[in-house]
């Protein structure tokens, strides 16, 4: 003979009595089971996995950890009560099971606080009256959070000569606890032009530097963020600024100057000086020298020079109708302009 019903015990130790009613041929009796000593039911065994919802994470990305418990066959059933997730001594959160299939229970615990680095986790069942504890431990690779760095200047564009700021932004990912730290370094190329730690401004992360003596011209310049423990490197993409070109100054000297000596007339020699910003001198620079003739306005050339160390053009015209019609109608001094420089022109007259 024999019964369902010892299958819904709990665990623990029982009498059991068989009772035999007899029939027509045989007489009833009745008897103890394992001669009195009682029937032993012990908590069922189980099984335990604990997965990841994402490995490798981002730092401050949510992870889930799934734990689920199964109960081992004969057993039956689905294991209740509290798992605990570990990280070597440090609890790091419990969750209850829920049920799931059939004989299976799981649990889950979700957390963004994890450091970047490996991480060893360990699930643990702490069983109930039915169902023995288990254990199960995973793997957890967390990597740094990743950042964006952006690149702005002030002003927007500049003149030749003006001091430029060019400032980086570097923001984490959204949800990474703290802040990004470390340093940003601006480049041209290859050609770094400062490298700036960052700090808090208006409640962003920046850092800014200085940039003095960028010619004119189109200048194409990238941020670069460092990057630290928590906080990936990241750089920006292109930024052009525009530099433009800054006016020059030419002065051609008179050809007679009249003194309490006397008077100074240099026949067929023209000069001018030739400056930028803040009376800078420009040199290596041509300057074309011209004069016209009169009556039917003949632009002639009289000579070609390049400044010198202080900006000082000076040339001489050997042909007799170009020395003429210079000392008569004066002349005319060009500086053609550079890459930073607008051209200029002046006119070098008799007095």
């Amino acid at each position: 003979a024999t019964s369902s019903a010892f299958a819904t015990l709990s665990p623990g130790t029982y009498q059991v009595k068989e009772t035999y009613s007899g029939d027509g041929h045989f007489v009833g009796s009745a008897g103890g089971f394992d001669q009195g000593a009682g029937l032993d039911v012990v908590k069922a065994a189980t099984t335990m996995t604990l997965d990841s919802s994402a490995n490798p994470s981002d730092f401050g990305a949510p992870v889930t950890f799934t734990s689920t418990v199964a109960a081992v066959a004969p057993a039956t059933g689905r294991p209740s009560g509290v798992v605990q997730f570990w990280e070597g001594g440090k609890l790091l959160g419990a969750s209850n099971l829920a049920a799931a299939a059939a004989n299976t229970s799981v649990a889950t615990f979700v957390t963004s606080t994890l450091a970047p680095g490996p991480h060893a986790i360990r699930a643990v069942y702490v069983g109930n009256f039915n169902f023995e504890g288990q254990t199960s431990t995973t793997s957890q690779d967390v990597g740094q959070a990743t950042t964006v760095t952006g690149i702005s200047s002030t002003p927007e564009s500049s003149t030749f000569g003006d001091d430029v700021t060019f400032t980086s932004t570097v923001t984490g990912a959204a949800g990474a606890p703290g802040s990004p730290s470390g340093s940003v370094t601006f480049r041209e190329g290859s050609t770094v032009l400062g490298v700036a730690s960052l700090s808090t401004v208006d409640g962003s992360r920046q850092a800014s530097v200085v940039v003095a003596g960028l010619h004119g011209g189109d200048h194409v310049v990238t941020a670069t963020y460092s990057g630290d423990t928590s906080f990936s490197p990241s750089t920006s993409s292109e930024y052009v600024h525009r530099v433009d070109r800054a006016a020059s100054t030419v002065e051609a000297e008179k050809m007679i100057t009249v003194d309490g000596d006397g008077v100074d007339v240099k026949v067929g020699i023209v000069k001018a000086t030739v400056t930028g910003n803040d009376g800078a001198p420009i040199a290596g620079e041509p300057v074309v020298f011209t004069t016209i003739r009169e009556g039917d306005h003949l632009v002639l050339p009289v000579c070609q020079a390049v400044t010198d160390e202080h900006g000082v053009a000076t040339c001489t015209s050997v042909i007799k109708e170009v020395v003429r019609v210079s000392v008569l109608e004066g002349y005319d001094a060009t500086f053609l302009g550079n890459s930073d420089y607008l051209p200029d022109s002046d006119h070098g007259a008799q007095f």
